[in-house]
């Protein structure tokens, strides 16, 4: 059975922000992305570590701002955007928000980049759904 977006999804990353807080949630890194980071902002990963991250059972996340912004949202900019984790670069391609069009469609309503940019084939958009 085909996949309802077939014919692709145009999507481009306008820097919005919208995607980056707001409401509670996790934004799960890996070790090579710490250390990543951790270079951008000019620190060791363990230092890194104590000042942005929280361990949510046994994984590791991305601390919040009080009002559930990403850390590292400033104004409506990513100031970690050249190496932001994995799971940031992946937005809007979530495998949760693909289940169905009406789904995906919910998304469309917040993140003006839905629709925008470059069109990503049902292949690419399956891999990235890979992609974890």
């Amino acid at each position: 059975m085909a996949a309802w977006y077939r014919n692709g999804i145009k999507f481009e990353c306008v820097k919005c922000g919208r995607c980056c807080g707001g409401s509670p949630g996790m934004v799960w890194v890996s070790l090579p992305e710490v250390a990543a980071l951790a270079g951008h902002l000019g620190l060791l990963p363990e230092g890194f570590g104590r000042k942005y991250l929280r361990l949510v059972d046994d994984r590791l996340s991305l601390i919040e701002k009080q009002n559930f912004d990403c850390v590292f949202l400033e104004g409506s900019r990513c100031s970690v955007y050249p190496v932001r984790p994995r799971q940031c670069r992946l937005f809007p391609f979530w495998e949760g928000m693909l289940l169905d069009e009406t789904t995906f469609k919910h998304c469309t309503e917040f993140c003006p980049g839905i629709g925008k940019g470059h069109l990503h084939t049902e292949e690419e958009i399956d891999l990235l759904k890979k992609e974890r």
